[in-house]
Order: C-alpha cells, then sequence, then structure tokens
C-alpha cells in the first residue's frame, strides 16, 4: 500500500452514511506520516467513547506529538497537562472552543464550529499556527466546510451501513458522476464570486447576468420558466437545491432549448442516479466548486454484518468498480 504523504493544504474526510469508518480512515492517514504536523478537526464532534445512535464503541482520534487540534472545554478538563491550549478558536460564541497542541502523543476527541465560516477560519488559523496539512472529520452537506471551495482534496469513506450492496453501488456511481462536474471557467472571478454570494436564482441575458428575485425553484418552476422564455437566455444559475420534482418540471424546456445550467456545487443536484444521468444528456451541466473526491476507503463492516457478508461485499465493490483503488479499514486492522 502506498504511504499517505499529503501535498494538499485542507483535506476533508467524509462518508456516504453514518458510522462510514471517516476516525479510523483519519487516524490511519496520520499513522502513515506522523512527522507531518498535523492540525485536526471535525465538523461535529469525533473521538468519543460510544456512538449515540447504535451504543457501538468508537475510535479515539490519536495525535502524535506536536498536532493542533480543536477541542471543546470538556476535553481541556480531561486531558491534564498532555495538552497546551493555545487561544481560543474562532466561532465559539455561546460554546467555548479551543486550539490545542498535544503535548505528548494522545488519544483524544476533536470538534469544531457549526457554521461553514468558521469552520473554514479555524482550518486558516491552524494553518497559521504551523499545521503542514488541516484534516477535518467532515460530511457532504451544506453545513459542512467539505462543500467549500477551501478544501483541495476528498477522501471518501464507502460505508457498508448505508443499505443494499445494489444501493451502495448506486449511491457510489452517483458520487463519481457527480464528481466528473466540471468547474465553469468561462466566468471572470468577478462575476463567479457574485454568483457564488448570490442567493437568488440568476440568468444571462444580452450577455449580462442578471437575478431573477426568486430565492428557489421548489414550488417557483413556473415562475422561472416564464422568465427564461421571455428573455430567450440560454445560461442559467441555480444557487440551491434541484430536486426531482423540479427537474420533472423542467425538463421539457431543457429539452427544446438545452439550457446550460450552473450550480453552486454538484451537492446542490438532489437527483437520483437515473434522473442525473438523463439530465446530463439534457443540458450543459457545470459547478462553480467541483466535487474533488480522490480517496476511496471501504468499510466493509457495519452493526449486523458478520465476516463473511463483509468479504463479500468487499469483492463485489473492487469488481464492479475496477478502475478505483479502494482502501479497505478491515484489511489494515
Amino acid at each position: 500500500m502506498q504511504e499517505w504523504k499529503s501535498p494538499y493544504q485542507i483535506a476533508a474526510i467524509v462518508g456516504i452514511c453514518k458510522n462510514a469508518g471517516k476516525t479510523t480512515i483519519l487516524n490511519h492517514i496520520i499513522a502513515q506520516d506522523p512527522r507531518c504536523r498535523y492540525g485536526l478537526m471535525s465538523t461535529g464532534i469525533d473521538g468519543e467513547d460510544f456512538d449515540l445512535v447504535f451504543s457501538t464503541p468508537k475510535p479515539k482520534v490519536k495525535l502524535p506529538q506536536g498536532s493542533l487540534f480543536i477541542c471543546d472545554q470538556e476535553t481541556v478538563n480531561g486531558s491534564g497537562s498532555s495538552l497546551n491550549i493555545l487561544s481560543q478558536a474562532p466561532g465559539s460564541a455561546g460554546r467555548k472552543l479551543f486550539i490545542a497542541e498535544a503535548v505528548e502523543a494522545i488519544e483524544t476527541k476533536i470538534t469544531g464550529p457549526g457554521s461553514v465560516s468558521d469552520q473554514i477560519l479555524c482550518a486558516r488559523v491552524l494553518l497559521r499556527m504551523g499545521a503542514k496539512t488541516v484534516l477535518i472529520d467532515g460530511s457532504l452537506d451544506r453545513k459542512s466546510i467539505a462543500l467549500s471551495e477551501v478544501i483541495d482534496h476528498l477522501i471518501l469513506a464507502v460505508g457498508a451501513g448505508y443499505g443494499t450492496t445494489e444501493s451502495i453501488k448506486e449511491e457510489l456511481s452517483r458520487l463519481l458522476l457527480l464528481n466528473t462536474l466540471e468547474e465553469n471557467s468561462s466566468l471572470s472571478r468577478t462575476v463567479r464570486n457574485r454568483l457564488l454570494e448570490s442567493r437568488d436564482l440568476c440568468q444571462k441575458s444580452k450577455g449580462k447576468w442578471q437575478k431573477t428575485g426568486l430565492k428557489t425553484l421548489l414550488g417557483a418552476e413556473q415562475q422561472y420558466l416564464d422568465i427564461l422564455q421571455q428573455s430567450s437566455s440560454s445560461e442559467s444559475f441555480i444557487p440551491g437545491a434541484f430536486t426531482e420534482s423540479s427537474f420533472s418540471k423542467l425538463k421539457p424546456h431543457l429539452r427544446s432549448t438545452r439550457t446550460s445550467l450552473i450550480f453552486r456545487h454538484p451537492e446542490s443536484i438532489k437527483l437520483s442516479l437515473k434522473h442525473l444521468q438523463e439530465l446530463l444528456k439534457l443540458s450543459s451541466v457545470q459547478v462553480l466548486i467541483p466535487l474533488k473526491i480522490r480517496e476511496y476507503y471501504l468499510n466493509s463492516w457495519s452493526p449486523g454484518m458478520d465476516q463473511r457478508d463483509a468479504e463479500s461485499f468487499r469483492q463485489s465493490m473492487r469488481e464492479s468498480f475496477p478502475d478505483l483503488q479502494f482502501t479497505d479499514l478491515w484489511e489494515l486492522q
């Protein structure tokens, strides 16, 4: 197996389901290059003793001496002289969070602030304080730094706990397709930033991007179609969720006009694999912030599975996705 030596400044680990093995991946990465000074944070809390839903034991985060990490008051109180508090973490309003340094190798919990903007601030502060690489235990949702443009590298944990093997294959195929969506390169930096900040659906009319006054497509599909048809616009920016319902209502227009659609991020497209494939045939689709999944881990075990099930799952996934280099967490034990 190749050693993991990160050329990235900010990397996030995300999973397709709960208990996908993100903390185990985090520990594995750190162990591959323990001399690297990592900065660690989470978009939730990781390293707790037990899972709150299944009551199963969970691994602690294992940090080498000198590591920087975000922790809460409870961790500070229980760690004694094994950590050194460097400062209060950004975005700690209502909940005291700290940036700490491991004085010795420790097993601990990590956490982070709740908002994306504060998570970005924390990641940047960790870099300024000397972290070579910031590793984030994150998630694929709009409240996570993992979908922001500061992320250089995404690591995907594919957990058997998601559901049936076939449903896992379908979800992974959907994510792989979203991962191919390219960043729009034709926009000027000024226009791109304006679209990123916009909460309105926008259309390009007579060479200029204009707000439509609509905040969402949901329930406003016909209004949006009327605006597009009146302006003969061939490009649209959709900042929020693009759902199955919206796709169904816009499909005839897309089929006849091949309107180009730009989304803030691939995860804004809330379509099944089948309908995502159909959308990409009907329209040119680009994004402002692309997915950057570059590594794939399997967690071939979940509560209720025996070892034979895990081996069968591992083999089936590798046969179905021969181009992906899966690392199985249970082969690392």
